[in-house]
């Protein structure tokens, strides 16, 4: 598991040092009332399913592509704040190992695209980039995608998709709780309170009445940096400079 994380960490990393311009980087600015961010977001989505009369085993997903997180920061002072925030979001589960119709798969992934809104309030040292926060959301699923890659011949994977599917819940609340930290890095933990699937539905994707727990749990990456403002003293007259960005310490 903590090499599993570790890869992920770095491949984040990689993206946003790589293939961003400097100036499009993500940057939180503490001594603002008001300010925006939209980090890159990756989510480890981790399981608990259990499947009548069947061999699955619970897998980990990670989905960095189309998560689109946008987030206001209202901050009352330098130790209190609210930040509501819209997003779009790729979260799903996999199991490993699981019999459909007499068939085995070396692992089955079924996700949904989402959007979402949420609201949190944070408390922390807003001028040194540390803050602790927490909160809820409600996340409306409008897209259903489901991949099977058979045991046999794991290059060949069957897909599957349905737009407003009946296959998960329409709606799905969840709270969650993170830290952002000086380093710029930001992780948050979301327990979805919903089961995954809907355990009413027998269709294409199949009979998910067997599927009798999909809980969901996952744990959000992201890199946020701070701005601060310089001061010089020219002919003994202090004048603010131009925006420096915080180097971030190498993880």
């Amino acid at each position: 598991m903590k090499k599993f994380i570790t890869i992920y960490l770095f491949l984040l990393i990689g993206i946003l040092a790589f293939s961003q311009e400097e100036d499009s980087l993500i940057y939180l600015n503490p001594n603002k009332k008001i300010y925006f961010t939209d980090p890159a977001e990756l989510i480890l989505q981790f399981t608990q399913t259990n499947i009548q009369d069947n061999t699955a085993r619970n897998g980990i997903r990670a989905s960095y592509f189309t998560n689109v997180p946008y987030y206001m920061h209202m901050n009352f002072n330098q130790h209190f704040g609210i930040m509501p925030g819209v997003s779009i979001k790729n979260i799903g589960i996999k199991t490993k190992d699981e019999i459909i119709d007499s068939v085995s798969y070396y692992k089955v992934m079924r996700r949904v695209f989402t959007a979402g809104i949420s609201a949190a309030a944070k408390i922390g040292v807003f001028n040194k980039g540390l803050w602790f926060y927490g909160g809820g959301g409600v996340d409306w699923a409008f897209h259903y995608r489901q991949k099977y890659y058979e045991k046999t011949d794991k290059k060949h994977i069957t897909k599957k998709g349905e737009w407003l599917s009946n296959t998960t819940p329409n709606v799905i609340p969840s709270v969650f709780v993170g830290v952002q930290t000086p380093i710029g890095l930001n992780v948050k933990a979301t327990y979805y309170f919903n089961d995954f699937l809907n355990q009413n539905y027998k269709g294409t994707f199949g009979d998910f009445s067997k599927i009798t727990q999909s809980e969901l749990f996952t744990i959000t990456f992201s890199l946020v940096f701070k701005e601060i403002k310089e001061k010089v003293s020219e002919l003994g007259i202090e004048q603010p400079s131009t925006m420096r960005k915080e180097k971030a310490i190498e993880l």
